[in-house]
């Protein structure tokens, strides 16, 4: 049985490393084993995947930053729809009539162009009519009737204004177009809407059908309509460069 040098304590087994006692070592303090530090475990290993995700997080954090700056010319802001209605048809050479007259060409009983002036609904609720000169003298003003909103669309109540605009204006042979307009995103409600006014036309005589068209105007075709028509412009330096950044995070 060994002793410690310093208390000369006795000692079970000889394989201890502190005195039991007086806990003076046994052996030198460079022999003692180690253990790893709790507090710094190992580095994780950066893998491939977790730098394509860093990557992918940079582009998509750019792509947002580019649309903040460029907000006005990308769109993105939020303006009512009445607005961006009235400059698109003012440029498009359309004025609005509440009195709903129209200036109809027709050929008389001496084969000669002459004009007739019509009297159509000058509004239907949140329809308004609005018309366009005729571009040469065998033409009739072009008419729409628009609806704008600031809230949700009630589709079913303008659906069922506009049955009651097209029996007016088919009773007087006069074609016109439909236009619902609204800063919301109509792509889920498009098929349904157009399905249903095919066939509310089939009330009408064959050949009067194609003089009555129907046009949603969402937010995605307000701003294609505002590109088309420079009311809003996008550098072309801007669209290549998101459309980069886009094709990289796809």
């Amino acid at each position: 049985m060994s002793k410690c040098s310093k208390c000369n304590h006795d000692l079970e087994h000889s394989s201890y490393a502190f005195c039991t006692e007086c806990g003076t070592p046994l052996v030198p303090l460079s022999e003692l084993p180690t253990l790893p530090n709790a507090k710094s475990p190992a580095k994780k290993k950066r893998t491939k995947a977790s730098s394509v995700d860093d990557e992918n997080k940079k582009l998509k954090d750019e792509i947002e930053k580019l649309k903040t700056r460029s907000s006005v010319l990308f769109g993105t802001t939020e303006e009512e729809a009445d607005n961006r209605v009235k400059r698109i048809l003012t440029v498009s050479g359309f004025t609005a009539d509440i009195l709903g007259r129209v200036a109809n060409a027709y050929v008389d009983h001496y084969g000669e162009i002459s004009y007739r002036s019509i009297k159509l609904p000058g509004y239907v609720n949140e329809f308004k009519f609005y018309k366009k000169p005729p571009r040469s003298d065998i033409d009739s003003d072009e008419i729409k009737y628009v609806a704008t909103y600031r809230s949700a669309v009630d589709l079913q109540k303008e659906l069922a204004d506009i049955r009651l605009l097209l029996s007016a204006c088919s009773v007087k042979d006069i074609g016109c177009t439909f236009v619902l307009a609204t800063n919301e995103d109509l792509t889920k409600h498009r098929s349904l809407v157009m399905n249903h006014f095919r066939q509310m036309k089939t009330v009408l005589a064959v050949k009067k059908r194609a003089l009555y068209t129907l046009e949603l105007w969402d937010q995605k075709q307000l701003l294609k309509l505002e590109y088309d028509l420079m009311i809003k412009v996008i550098p072309k330096a801007a669209i290549k460069r998101v459309s980069r950044l886009q094709s990289a995070d796809a």
